[in-house]
């Protein structure tokens, strides 16, 4: 059963650091071209290189959300220190 969870956080990690990769634009460009590419759109580096912009913020912006809601409910007092650590 330990296993189990050590294995699933580790996939969760992996794909948390594929999709959320900030040093890798390359990897984004890549992923949101070739839907823009079966969706039979054009090739347009303006437009994919905005969406690989804006996709990422608002996919990392989300994913912390549901991590911070989800530390509140397990435990408030890690918030609390994680906000003491900042201050």
């Amino acid at each position: 059963m330990g296993f189990l969870i050590i294995w699933r956080n580790l996939i969760g990690y992996f794909q948390l650091h594929l999709c959320i990769d900030f040093y890798s634009t390359h990897g984004w460009e890549l992923m949101i071209g070739s839907l823009y590419k079966d969706f039979g759109f054009a090739q347009n580096d303006q437009i994919i290189s905005g969406l690989v912009s804006i996709f990422s913020v608002i996919l990392d912006t989300i994913i912390k959300y549901w991590i911070f809601h989800y530390l509140n409910r397990v435990s408030p007092s890690l918030v609390m220190i994680y906000h003491s650590m900042n201050n």
